[in-house]
């Protein structure tokens, strides 16, 4: 597993800069999590990493915590579901789909006020359109993105519940998601949220933008 900066350097530089406002109002704290795909342990600079640079994480991990001892899911869907529920994989379906009943984090903050987003990869309905199990059944309120991954170089995009398109165009998907994640931010940063933006990327088929293609001179 391979974590090259474009992934990081795209989409941290241009959210932090309108993540970081609370709803100063009520006082409770905002939630952003960036979800990297097959990021390795030992791929960042702050884990010991050289092949790629990433300074934006780099900064998060001396500013905040740093973990250096906890569980981890490997595959795909079953970590997305471990982390949406706090539940083992196993627990909540074992595999690319969890259960209806369970309960998600968003559904959780979605009942305490918090305005809701899912944006970029769910993989956790098989990887294809399920009423009960997709982002919306299950507290975000907004979902844009894909519901599998990205093997057969094109993913089947979705706006809430509806299909949009197939794109064949990996290169664009890091920064399509971030521009939505940036609009979501932009268009609730008045009011508790919680953002989940789960990229593509650095999942098979993997691409990048011209500008980011090889930043670190390995390639892809």
């Amino acid at each position: 597993m391979r974590v090259l900066s474009f992934v990081a350097a795209l989409c941290f530089d241009a959210i932090l800069s309108v993540s970081g406002v609370c709803a100063a109002e009520s006082g409770r704290p905002n939630f952003l999590i960036i979800f990297i795909d097959d990021m390795g342990y030992g791929d960042l600079g702050c884990y010991g990493g050289d092949q790629g640079k990433t300074p934006c994480i780099d900064r998060f991990a001396a500013e905040g915590t740093r973990f250096t001892s906890f569980y981890a899911q490997t595959v795909c869907g079953p970590s997305r579901g471990a982390l949406m529920t706090g539940r083992h994989p196993h627990r909540i379906g074992g595999g690319w789909t969890t259960k209806g009943d369970e309960v998600f984090v968003s559904e959780i903050l979605q009942q305490a006020g918090y305005t809701t987003g899912c944006i970029g990869k769910w993989d956790m309905s098989r990887r294809r359109y399920q009423e009960h199990l997709v982002p919306n059944a299950q507290g975000f309120e907004y979902y844009f993105g894909a519901l599998g991954a990205n093997d057969a170089n094109k993913v089947t995009l979705y706006e809430n519940r509806k299909k949009l398109q197939t794109s064949e165009d990996m290169a664009g998907l890091t920064r399509l998601f971030t521009d939505k994640s940036i609009e979501f931010l932009e268009a609730h940063q008045d009011e508790p949220f919680f953002l989940y933006l789960a990229h593509t990327m650095m999942h098979v088929v993997i691409d990048a933008t011209a500008e980011y293609r090889d930043r670190t001179g390995h390639g892809l």
